[in-house]
């Protein structure tokens, strides 16, 4: 069986793509949010809900091949810090 693409995969689950970059994808709910942006091979996953991040990360590594999945400090330049 051929994996789902990540693109298909996040419409499938009822992420919406961002019209202006269309290689980010969000997902909001009534009390928080998930947005993911994939460049190449890299997945990029914030959310205001550390739950919502660790549920996304678990889904992706059993989907895809994926063996890292850590903390980012900094993504283009702009500093993430998490409370």
């Amino acid at each position: 069986m051929v994996p789902m693409p990540w693109r298909l995969y996040l419409l499938v689950i009822s992420f919406e793509r961002c019209i202006k970059k269309f290689n980010v994808y969000i997902k909001k709910k009534p009390k928080d949010f998930v947005i993911i942006a994939i460049y190449v091979d890299n997945a990029n996953v914030a959310s205001n809900n550390l739950e919502s991040v660790v549920n996304m990360k678990t889904k992706f590594i059993k989907l895809f091949d994926m063996t890292l999945m850590v903390d980012i400090h900094f993504l283009l330049g702009i500093q993430i810090t998490r409370n």
